[in-house]
């Protein structure tokens, strides 16, 4: 819409010029917009959705965006009779009109598409979210996923589903607890309600390593603070931090409460270096060992530096007398 354009930019110019733009003749507003305005013409090939697929041999689509409004259904009509089955979901923003609402679900519905969500409150630009599934994709076979295998139990399951993401992810970025629900709740839009999630039970989760209870008191300071920063009945020393249920923000916090409570100097580098209780306490206790002769280095260090500075000041009352 050029006159909307020219209008907006009008509207802009005038602001820039504040007070004085009343002293502005018609002619003279006209030439500043001349400056700004630009006329291009641009010729574009116009592709169809089906004939993009074709190209990009894409034979199967699980979700299909469409945030275009004005030119939403024109995306639509670009697809072939024999491309629809192919499509599993349709999410489409259309402006608030109900003829082209309703004519867009009788598209679907024709298609063999399920309405499964219509929002009628407009959102805050005037526009509307449809929200229509499929039954049954045809096309490519759907990749083998551990969700699709038979387990035995969902112990089993998870079990995999950890080993799998340890082999992609850091180990501070494995998730600490899983689980399994029959399906994601959602909002009337469409998207993930993370509020509704359900919190994961304050368990010890099932760890590799058999439990073994804290043997000294530093171990089982350690594992106190560990305790009630991660929400567990019980931490073993060879239990690892993330898998029980840490994460690198509770990392820190933890390390602040560890430096205070057992007056310790740790980086948190080293919490990292280090993710069990059995570990972090043989850290600790070897750091301790070794800190008497950084201090003696340390003294040393700091006597050399203060003979350097009386040198100093020496010299320069010599100079002065």
């Amino acid at each position: 819409d050029g006159e909307a354009a020219r209008e907006a930019i009008k509207a802009f110019v005038l602001q820039q010029y504040g007070d004085d733009a009343d002293s502005l003749s018609e002619a003279e507003i006209d030439e500043l917009l001349a400056e700004r305005l630009v006329s291009e013409q641009v010729t574009s090939e116009f592709r169809t959705l089906s004939a993009i697929m074709r190209e990009q041999n894409v034979s199967r689509i699980d979700l299909l965006r469409v945030d275009a409004e004005l030119a939403a259904r024109g995306v639509l009509d670009g697809i072939a009779a024999e491309d629809w089955a192919k499509i599993g979901q349709i999410l489409v923003t259309l402006p608030e009109r109900a003829e082209l609402i309703e004519r867009t679900a009788a598209l679907f519905e024709r298609h063999g598409y399920r309405i499964t969500r219509l929002n009628h409150a407009a959102h805050a630009n005037g526009s509307q979210t449809l929200h229509a599934t499929r039954a049954v994709v045809s096309g490519a076979a759907r990749p083998n996923r551990p969700s699709e295998k038979r387990y035995h139990s969902g112990a089993a399951l998870i079990a995999e589903l950890r080993g799998l993401l340890k082999e992609r992810l850091p180990e501070y970025m494995v998730p600490g607890a899983f689980m399994l629900l029959p399906e994601l709740p959602r909002t009337p839009n469409g998207k993930l309600d993370r509020r509704a999630l359900p919190q994961p039970e304050a368990l010890r989760p099932d760890q590799k390593a058999s439990y073994v209870a804290p043997q000294n008191e530093l171990e089982r300071s350690l594992a106190a603070i560990w305790q009630q920063a991660l929400g567990v009945e019980k931490v073993g020393v060879y239990d690892n931090f993330f898998d029980l249920g840490g994460h690198s923000l509770l990392m820190i916090q933890v390390h602040t409460q560890l430096r205070s409570e057992l007056n310790r100097e740790l980086a948190v580098i080293d919490m990292f270096k280090y993710p069990t209780i059995s570990d972090l306490a043989k850290f600790l206790s070897q750091k301790q060992a070794e800190q008497p002769i950084f201090e003696q280095v340390s003294d040393r260090a700091e006597k050399r530096r203060e003979t350097r500075s009386r040198q100093a000041q020496l010299r320069q009352e010599r100079r002065r007398s």
